[in-house]
Order: C-alpha cells, then structure tokens, then sequence
C-alpha cells in the first residue's frame, strides 16, 4: 500500500470494538502519523487530571478502544491541551477534531460491526470525538439538604416511594432534583432507563419533555418583546397573514357554522392559550375532528406550512373567550422565525439555550447518545394501549415550539435555575425580572371560561406558564405564586418564589403523567421544613 502525501510513517494500531452482542471483534487500521501533531490513544493514567474523557470514546452501543502510542504522543498531548481545567475549551477540541478526520480522510478503514455490516472508520470515530469533545452541560452546585431547610428523612421517603411505583410496574424509572436556595438538595436515578433494556436510569438520562417546551419558547418571544421587535397586543396576522379574518365554528343544528370573529387573535391569546385554537387531543366536537384529520401532527412539514394548516381550521371560540390548551406556542415558534430570520432552533440555541450551557437540549440528539434515552413502556401498564412516542434521534422538519425538544434533568434544571434569579445566570441575562413577573401572572381572569381539566382549581395561567393563585382549594400542596408546567410525557417542573424552591421531575409515562404530577408534589413539600 503506497503511503498518503504527508505522512512520514505507518502504524498498525489495534482496536478492539465491543459489538453490539457485547462480543469484541478485532480489526487492524492502518494509521498515517503526520509529524507535527500526533494524537490518538494513550494510557489511561495519562488522562488523569484532564476534564476531556478517556481513551474510551462512547459511540452509542459501539465504544471504542485506543490503545497507546507511549509517553512521546502523551507529551505532545499534554502539551497541546494545556487548558485542562476549561471543559469546553472548543479551540483545542476542534483541533482533536479535524485532526483525525484528516488523519481517517488520508486512510480509511472498515469497522466490522457484529451483524456483517460495516461502516467506515471515519464516521465512527467522528462520532466517538462529537461525543468526547461536545460541551457538556456544566452542573448546578449541590449542598445537604438540611442546610437548605429540606428533611433528609422525608426526601428518602420520596426515593421509596418512587421506588415502590417502579417495583409496582407504574413507570420504568424516574429522576428527581430538588433544589431550594439556589442549590441542589436532592437529585436521584431511579429505576431503569428504558424497559426493554438492562440499563439504569442515569441522572444525564435524555428524555421528550413535550409541553415542557413552552415556557422555554415563551421566554423566547418575551426576548423578542424586550427587543421591541413586537408587542404583546399586535395580532397573529401582523407576523403570519394566513391569520387574518378568521371564522369561529359555531354547531348549530348539528352542522358546524362559521362565523366571523369579534376580534383579532393577538401575541397575547397565544402566549395564554386564549386564541381559540385547540388541540386534537383536547375534545371530539366538529373543530377537534377537523384537526385530527389533517397533518397536522406531522414533523415532515415546516414551521410555515404547519402555521398555514392551523390558520385554515375554524376556531372553537372567539379569541380571549375561553383557555383552550392549543398548538399556540407553536405558531409563537413560527412568528419567532418571521421576526428574527433565523430557524426557532437556531434562536432558541443563541438566545437560551448556549447562553444558559442547556448542551443537550434540542429538537433531537445524536445518533451517539443511544445509549442514554429514556424510553416508556411498550403499552400502558394501566390500560394496556400501546405507547408511541417519536423517535429522539430522528431530526425533524417540524420545530415543534410547543412540544418537540429532548432535554436532560439538568439542563432543565439549569433553566428553572435562571428563572428563580429573575432570568440571569452566570452573568448571562436571559429576560428581564419584570418581564418574568409578567409572564408569571395570572393573565386569564375571572371573566375567561377554562376548558379542560389541565388547570386545577385555585390556579390560573400566565404567560407561558400555569399559576397558582390560591392556597387552598387544589388538592395538592404549593404557594401562591408558584408557576409550572409540564410535558404529556410525564415530565414536569415548578418553580416556588415563597419557599424559594423549585423540583425538575422526568420520567417517560404518558399515561401515569396525573398521578406522578401530584405525588411528587406531595413528596417534595412533605421534606420542606
């Protein structure tokens, strides 16, 4: 084999790569060594000290082994990456990068995987480094919960419990993170990650938070507003035309008639789910049929083609009559996009989610974390109806503003964190503290009809955000001035001004998402002191 331009020398490096069976399978590569820089594999000990990860690099169900190239390549290694203490220190992680890429461009090689077919090393080991050199989410400090005023006792209290649901078979597992005071107090894996697998449930475990995307869209279009690029007031079709001149359904007789409505559906109604949109899932009159119908849920359409789709539906109500949970959010996604040029991942990356280190959140995840999903039952342990939830590795075209991201545990975490500091962390401003307080009261008043069962009595809904407004009368703890919200799968979070608390629960149960809402909350304020 005639040797690549550039390269002084051949090596032959062995590489033991653990099947997917969990059998190695041995296979040998040439590798061209460049003399100016050389990195691959070195000892174990070698890496001690540094923050990048060892020479076993995670690609899915595929981690790959790299052996050493004694002390000389160590040496340059050590040198290169001098900034150990810097996690994301991108100049030198895109260095390791493109180095090997040019390195596997010059000589590539097959891995056999043990089903037959191969890949190429270039895309595995790329894969390996996205993994190894990606920013990871950095973590919020923790503390003993009785410095925080939290019940050790009580927390594991919270642990049994949940780990008599999971023996009982109500969900596969379940994460909780308690934070009061600025700090984490408790944060637990529990269970297993996924039924059909062996693995536990982790604390990074990837999860679809659904609805939990909301307030993170909300905040963005609040962003927006802080900007002066749009107004509360300023109605839907300023931004997306297909809204105007809407018609209500209106049954009469049995047939649905259509009927002008009283007035524009303005940024506001989205922001509080008084827009008369609806969702499929939220009734089986005329309008809900119209929905379910249609493409409506499809991620193979655009932002812009599933904003059009939903302007041509009729409304269930004259805008501002009635809270209907709804796909507003989003359309806020879609007028995001219109005002700002840029795709809502694009924005929402820029403006929260890199400015807040959220680096496992978005609209789906790579094909190296696998390994890491956390997965529902095959069909609900209560009803036995089969359980479909879309696929975290598939990248969709719909950007879904109000239900399409995966997060993890504490990335959500670090999020609900900036809301308790009023927006900022880190130094970072995310949304002004008397936009927040905004966006975190009661918008819907005494006059607005609620639909539903989503809001419990003695609540209401802000901006994004549902709000306690009582005490009393819901028939489970919390403050007045509590806010929250949720996703369809089970996932859920709060944030408790008055006790300066808030709790980040994930698991993957859509049908027992009621249930573990409200023992959670049960569990947690029974530890707070």
């Amino acid at each position: 084999m005639d040797r690549p331009a550039g390269s002084r020398l051949w090596l032959t490096d062995l590489i033991w790569i653990n099947g997917l069976s969990g059998a190695p399978v041995r296979a040998l590569r040439p590798v061209a060594v460049l003399p100016s820089i050389l990195i691959v594999g070195i000892r174990w000990q070698e890496w001690q000290g540094s923050n990048l990860r060892p020479p076993v690099l995670e690609t899915g169900a595929l981690p790959i082994e790299l052996h050493s190239y004694g002390p000389r390549v160590a040496a340059r290694i050590r040198a290169a990456f001098k900034h150990r203490g810097r996690l994301d220190c991108k100049g030198e992680a895109r260095w390791l990068r493109l180095f090997v890429q040019r390195l596997l461009g010059h000589s590539p090689f097959p891995i056999i995987k043990n089903n037959g077919s191969a890949m190429t090393a270039q895309a595995s080991v790329t894969a390996a480094l996205d993994t190894a050199t990606a920013p990871k989410t950095p973590l919020l400090p923790e503390a003993k919960p009785e410095t925080l005023g939290l019940s050790r006792p009580r927390l594991q209290a919270m642990s049994d419990a949940f780990k008599r649901e999971i023996d009982k078979g109500t969900v596969p597992g379940v994460t909780v993170l308690v934070a009061r005071r600025g700090q984490i107090g408790w944060f637990e894996a529990l269970g297993k990650q996924s039924p059909a697998g062996s693995a536990p449930m982790a604390r990074d475990s990837i999860f679809r938070i659904f609805s939990m995307t909301k307030p993170i869209v909300s905040v963005a279009i609040m962003a927006l507003v802080e900007d002066g690029h749009l107004l509360l007031s300023d109605p839907v079709a300023k931004f997306i035309p297909e809204f105007a001149d809407q018609k209500v359904g209106v049954v009469s007789g049995g047939k649905l008639e259509l009927v002008p409505a009283r007035r524009a559906m303005t940024v506001q109604d989205l922001l509080r789910h008084t827009s008369g949109l609806t969702y499929e899932h939220q009734g089986d009159g005329p309008v809900h049929k119209i929905y379910q119908d249609s493409r409506v849920r499809s991620r193979k359409i655009t932002n812009a083609e599933h904003a059009a789709l939903v302007a041509s539906f009729p409304l269930v109500c004259h805008p501002g009559d009635e809270f209907n949970y709804s796909r507003s959010t989003d359309i806020l996604g879609r007028i995001i996009e219109v005002v700002s040029g840029k795709s809502l991942d694009t924005f929402l990356t820029e403006r929260i989610l890199a400015p807040l280190q959220m680096t496992e959140t978005g609209f789906s995840t790579s094909e190296a974390n696998a390994g890491r999903l956390a997965e529902p039952f095959a069909a609900d342990p209560w009803t036995g109806d089969k359980v479909a939830l879309f696929n975290m590795l598939e990248r969709p075209v719909m950007e879904s503003g109000g239900g399409g991201l995966v997060s993890t545990t504490m990335d959500y975490a670090r999020f609900c964190l900036m809301l308790r500091n009023g927006g900022t962390l880190d130094g970072n401003r995310i949304i002004g503290r008397k936009t927040l307080e905004l966006m975190a009261s009661d918008h819907l008043g005494p006059d607005v009809v609620t639909n539903g069962t989503l809001l419990s009595p003695g609540h209401g809904f802000g901006l994004g955000l549902a709000v306690r407004t009582e005490p009393g009368i819901a028939p489970f703890p919390g403050s007045v001035g509590q806010y929250f919200w949720s996703g369809i799968a089970g996932t859920f979070f709060w944030i408790d001004p008055k006790e300066d608390l808030f709790t980040v629960f994930m698991t993957q149960g859509p049908g027992q998402r009621d249930y573990t809402r409200t023992l959670v909350r049960d569990l947690v304020y029974a530890a707070v002191d």
